[in-house]
């Protein structure tokens, strides 16, 4: 599925909940900013497995943010473009994504963490 397919089809299914207390990461299509950018990332690679080892390879990434109004966000980059929940649409660049600051992409340890080890190799 292209970039733009995936991102069309998340929005179409998309509901937001905030994960409360405990900050869980998953793939399906209701959560938050991180699960929003792991749907769109499944939707592109055609699976879980294969969206994980994109993000451990490198071949995409998602940034730790504060957004304008100064929240906590997470922003997928792929292929040099950016996408969130807030937006819905891909940005060329990161001025278009509202955007405080950029603080970090989320190392690999930490996606191990928080993505766990079960069919990533």
């Amino acid at each position: 599925m292209t970039p733009n397919q995936a991102v069309k089809e998340v929005n179409q299914l998309w509901d937001y909940k905030s994960d409360g207390p405990i900050d869980d990461w998953s793939f399906t299509t209701k959560g938050d900013c991180e699960d929003y950018a792991l749907s769109v990332l499944k939707r592109i690679f055609g699976g879980s497995s294969e969206a994980k080892r994109a993000l451990l390879k490198q071949d995409a990434y998602i940034w730790y943010v504060t957004t304008d109004k100064g929240d906590k966000h997470a922003v997928l980059e792929y292929n040099g473009r950016y996408v969130c929940n807030r937006t819905k649409e891909w940005h060329p660049t990161k001025e278009g994504m509202r955007v405080k600051e950029w603080h970090w992409r989320f190392p690999r340890p930490l996606l191990l963490l928080k993505l766990g080890p079960s069919e990533i190799f």
